[in-house]
């Protein structure tokens, strides 16, 4: 039966819809302050107290430590309460009208950076980010965003533009006109000069501190002498004494006239880290063109600079793959503005780095062509069809093997090994098709059911707000990078701290810009009060936080317990004196080794003597006329060395700190050694007396202990 007043009923059930609704909205928006308040407090107090982070982090604090943070939070509630007053004052006046929750509600959106300033101080606990990285990449991301939220709020009134007529330039604009572009000029090369000066410091102190090896850098830098020297890409440290057997990088032997400046390895070291610091151009004038704005320009200059993956790849010693990360942004920026020559010789560049870009590069030409852009489409055909044309020729004529993981044969180092899960009848790439198109879950869980991998592309995509994911067409070329870091077996591949990054990072960079214009497009497209501008300054401002945040627990700009370059820790400036006594011992021995004398090395220290034409490491056995060698680095070839010492065939010619310099019995020794042999023979014989009545073996380096690689090859 009706209800006999259904109209009172429901006009009463409505009107205590709404009042609920008023008092929800009331106690949210009341809410805040006392949350910032909270916030100020916590951060204020532990700022004074970062001592006791650690104690905080555990919840740990003694009732004394708990009610002297209680008087900060509640002077912090106080300063808090005191600014929502002001503003709601302030608004009185120019309003003429008292609109406090108008106020606090704009003042709560606003705030909300500070909600971030005690997650930023959380993750001053030492060591947070080896002992948890997600969670440190996590908290970065909450940071970020609580920042970009409060960017997307702070916009300015819009006021429409009127028409004008223009009026002629006055003095002040015409310096304007004049000093904004040099400032802008300066300020990038400025970036660029303090990126390659303190990497460089970075690199060569740990090269210095004995942290480099000569697989990779030492075989880097016989590429480089033997180039300069008429033998392009000539390396005795590898099958058949040419780095063909494993990459075929030409790029190298056209630097190879700068190695005259400095021929060592430190010149590479500053050379790459310089060349890597040449990425920040690009990366400004990418966002500058597609997001017509030069903050926005600034800000991907900023988060290459601090971007810690471009870190990794600089400090894990020198590679010819690390070099693409500028060029890669380069290209595109030739591809935005259509500026076809110079794009067409960046091309020629990225395949000269190494013998896999060309496949790269043919997807940048897919994107080309389906970005449906006018004149595109024609240079996105031609790049595919330059590429497959130079991969077919290097491998058929330049690189002993044909295969695409350079199995097949003897003379190359094959890297099916990185890929052992999708090869299990070890047949190369047909067994990685096979993989690939008849077990998709297992490919899903190789991709993503490893934690490390999961945490790497946090690290690659948190610093770009995610964007490269939504960038459309331009996503696929991330493919090819994305395939083989993820499906990769060899834990190197998947980690920042590698060079292999570089297959991916500068690509993500190149398509943000483009991404979130996208973004800021379909905002407009949809309307419902999205403010596009907006968006595009909170979205910038996350990636400018995250990168800080994540440079600072994971880059190489701070130290911190996460950061490695390679398989360990970087050494930090200035030195001990313990590294600086035993690179002086090194040193010594190397520099009495005459410039045209081969020598035999272990791995740790080739990197110092690898700047002549014949340079082996001891497990290739090669009659040489010195052997340069460290004890605890001689691994599986210690008997083999002892053997010869026995036998005579090696005579110590000096000793200095855990390093031994011998020379060969039965190799003809160089001019220049025959004047001094004589003398050293008595120095030598002392010398060994004495090492053997007081010297104690010295303690196992960190790392590697011991090396035999057999037919593994370079990395």
């Amino acid at each position: 039966m009706p209800s006999e007043h259904p109209q009172p009923v429901r006009a009463a059930l409505a009107s205590f819809e709404q009042q609920l609704a008023r008092i929800a909205q009331l106690a949210f928006l009341l809410a805040w302050p006392p949350l910032y308040a909270i916030a100020l407090g916590f951060s204020a107090w532990s700022w004074r107290h970062r001592d006791l982070l650690g104690t905080l982090g555990k919840n740990k604090l003694n009732v004394a430590q708990r009610n002297q943070m209680a008087v900060w939070v509640a002077a912090a509630a106080g300063a808090v309460l005191l600014v929502y007053v002001a503003g709601i004052v302030i608004d009185r006046v120019r309003r003429k009208a008292f609109l406090s929750l108008r106020v606090i509600g704009e003042l709560n959106r606003r705030g909300v950076a500070v909600l971030a300033v005690p997650v930023v101080l959380s993750l001053a606990t030492p060591g947070i980010e080896s002992s948890d990285p997600v969670w440190t990449v996590l908290m970065a991301m909450a940071a970020a965003t609580a920042v970009a939220i409060s960017a997307y709020r702070w916009r300015g009134p819009v006021v429409p533009d009127e028409p004008r007529e223009p009026g002629p330039p006055t003095r002040f604009g015409r310096f304007v006109g004049v000093a904004v572009p040099v400032a802008t000029v300066l300020g990038l090369l400025g970036l660029w000069a303090a990126y390659g000066f303190f990497l460089s410091r970075l690199a060569v102190g740990n090269h210095h501190a004995l942290n480099t090896r000569t697989i990779d850098l030492g075989y880097y830098d016989n590429v480089f002498y033997n180039s300069i020297h008429g033998r392009p890409l000539g390396c005795t440290f590898v099958k058949g004494g040419n780095h063909a057997s494993a990459h075929f990088d030409p790029i190298l032997v056209l630097f190879s006239p700068l190695y005259l400046l400095y021929p060592r390895a430190e010149f590479l070291l500053i050379l790459q880290s310089v060349w890597l610091g040449m990425g920040v151009v690009p990366a400004y004038l990418l966002g500058k063109r597609i997001l017509s704005s030069a903050s926005a320009g600034w800000v991907m200059a900023f988060v290459y600079f601090l971007y810690p993956a471009l870190h990794g790849a600089n400090l894990y010693e020198f590679h010819s793959l690390a070099l693409i990360a500028p060029l890669v942004l380069w290209l595109f920026y030739f591809l935005e503005v259509k500026r076809w020559l110079p794009y067409a010789f960046t091309v020629l560049l990225l395949c000269l780095c190494r013998e896999d870009l060309p496949l790269m590069l043919c997807f940048v030409g897919v994107y080309a062509i389906v970005a449906g852009r006018p004149g595109v489409a024609r240079a996105g055909l031609a790049t595919i069809v330059f590429s497959i044309a130079y991969y077919a020729v290097v491998r058929g004529l330049f690189m002993p093997s044909k295969d695409l993981l350079n199995s097949g044969t003897d003379k190359a180092y094959s890297y099916a090994y990185y890929f052992d899960e999708l090869i299990p009848n070890k047949r190369g790439v047909a067994d990685v098709a096979l993989s690939l198109f008849t077990n998709p879950m297992f490919i899903v869980r190789l991709a993503f059911g490893d934690p490390q991998k999961v945490l790497y592309l946090l690290l690659l995509f948190v610093p770009l707000g995610f964007l490269p994911l939504f960038a459309k067409s331009a996503r696929l070329t991330l493919v090819y990078g994305l395939l083989v870091c993820l499906l990769a077996s060899r834990k190197p591949v998947f980690q920042i701290g590698f060079q292999y990054a570089a297959m991916i990072f500068p690509f993500a960079f190149a398509i943000t810009p483009r991404a979130l214009a996208n973004t800021m497009d379909a905002a407009r497209e949809r309307g419902q009060g999205v403010c596009p501008d907006g968006m595009r300054r909170g979205l910038l401002c996350f990636m400018l936080a995250s990168s800080f945040v994540l440079s600072w627990k994971f880059g190489a700009l701070l130290e911190n317990t996460s950061f490695r370059g390679g398989f360990g820790k970087i050494a930090r400036l200035p030195l001990t004196a313990k590294q600086q006594g035993d690179y002086a011992d090194l040193r010594r021995l190397v520099d009495s080794i005459e410039p045209g004398a081969s020598v035999l090395v272990t791995n740790r220290i080739g990197a110092h003597v690898s700047n002549r034409r014949d340079v082996y490491l001891v497990y290739q056995r090669k009659a040489t006329h010195y052997a340069l060698v460290e004890e605890n680095d001689l691994g599986k070839q210690k008997s083999w060395h002892d053997d010869r010492v026995k036998k005579g065939e090696v005579v110590l010619v000096q000793r200095a700190g855990s390093y031994s310099l011998w020379r060969t019995a039965s190799v003809a020794a160089t001019p220049a050694a025959s004047a001094t042999a004589a003398a050293s023979a008595t120095a030598a014989a002392s010398a060994t007396a004495a090492a053997s009545a007081t010297a104690e073996p010295p303690s196992p380096p960190p790392g590697i202990e011991s090396l035999d690689l057999g037919d593994d090859g370079p990395n």
